[in-house]
């Protein structure tokens, strides 16, 4: 009983703040599938007809949810599939659009709509069912298909090694674009405050109370805190959100060398605070965040200190390419002194000069296609 009432509330709650429609869906050249992180792809629409799909209850359709309710019985899906489902057959799209590479929703809608381009963009750092790991501690993002590979008709990604990635998992064609919002950021570059450390944290307690994970993040501050107060650098910490590493922070760090920034909690991906707190200093230090290979496909001396132990490769700098465990500017094992040499490094090079010396590499890991021109280019191709 006490499961059914808070089932109840938590729908009741959704409810209160949903926004109700009445009108059947218009005709639509494009289809957004979900509002949430659709801010960069509107951008590349100027002068297109599109609509987007709500799938977070932030607006629902009554005429769609009526004739879902009256199919119910005579179709072996949820009652919110069949909504989708109803709600993509009146838009009439010939282009269904989505940063959810990672909802298996989209993955087979091609078998209700085999004229309808289905077109994924990459939203992230993946990993993928068919690597050796350990699925008690971690759990792979783009699940193994039981039968047949899945269908869509494009993915958009990261770079060619994620393109081998999905091929084994989709039929469809891949094109290499690098950071779909990366991509359409405008960064005017300011100067470089001298002597700043910007860490990227990923600090999460979820992994270590849930998974019981050890978290890289804590080791990394106490040596960058160390070595900030050693080399006489500012040490800035750039969360994600108002989180547990504040405290971490405050019962932890020895020296009083650091402040922490926290991002506005947006969910549109055009929210680029952390793009200017982060640039702006003259060394970044990350684990593995999406942010970190953003800001090294522009150029920016940034160093991976990818220690997570979790028993995946995919957890190594540059995953799936195969890469050295330690090189210029990255090192996949816990060792300060590694750490300091590459930041020695970082601090005596420009980044000119850091391009210069590691430009293969990171366009091998990182592409950067400004203002996502291949993506428009197809775009305008597959509407003809």
């Amino acid at each position: 009983m006490k499961i059914i009432l808070k089932k109840l509330r938590k729908i009741f709650s959704i409810l209160l703040k949903t926004k109700f429609i009445f009108e059947k869906p218009q005709q639509t050249e494009i289809l957004i599938f979900d509002n949430t992180n659709s801010d960069v792809i509107k951008d590349t629409l100027i002068n297109k007809s599109f609509q987007v799909l709500y799938i977070r209850f932030e607006q629902l359709n009554i005429y769609c949810l009526f004739k879902a309710l009256l199919m119910k019985k005579n179709i072996k899906r949820t009652l919110f599939q069949i909504y989708l489902i109803n709600y993509i057959k009146l838009c009439r799209p010939k282009i269904i659009i989505s940063v959810l590479d990672n909802d298996p929703f989209l993955y087979n809608l091609k078998d209700s709509f085999p004229n309808i381009r289905i077109i994924l963009i990459q939203n992230g750092l993946r990993n993928f069912e068919d690597d050796i790991y350990d699925k008690s501690k971690v759990h792979a993002v783009i699940k193994k298909p039981k039968n047949n590979k899945y269908k869509v008709d494009y993915i958009f990604t990261i770079n060619d090694y994620f393109s081998q990635k999905y091929k084994k998992f989709f039929n469809c064609e891949t094109k290499s674009i690098g950071f779909f919002r990366n991509n359409n950021f405008f960064y005017k570059p300011q100067k470089i405050e001298k002597d700043t450390l910007c860490f990227i944290s990923q600090y999460n307690n979820i992994y270590k109370e849930k998974y019981n994970q050890e978290l890289p993040d804590e080791k990394i501050l106490k040596f960058l805190n160390f070595y900030a107060f050693k080399k006489k650098k500012k040490l800035k910490i750039l969360e994600r959100y108002y989180g547990p590493s504040l405290d971490f922070c405050r019962k932890e760090l020895k020296y009083n060398n650091w402040k922490i920034y926290f991002q506005k909690k947006n969910n549109n991906l055009t929210d680029y605070s952390s793009y200017t707190e982060a640039a702006n200093s003259e060394v970044i230090v990350n684990v593995d965040s999406t942010l970190g290979y953003e800001l090294l496909s522009r150029g920016k001396k940034v160093a991976f200190f990818s220690i997570r132990n979790w028993g995946a490769k995919f957890y190594k700098f540059g995953y799936p390419k195969a890469t050295p465990d330690t090189g210029t500017f990255w090192t996949n094992n816990f060792d300060e002194n590694k750490f300091e040499n590459i930041l020695n490094y970082l601090f005596s090079i420009t980044d000119e000069h850091f391009l210069i010396e590691n430009e293969k590499l990171i366009n091998d890991i990182v592409l950067f296609d400004k203002k996502n021109i291949i993506f428009k280019e197809k775009i305008e191709k597959f509407l003809k």
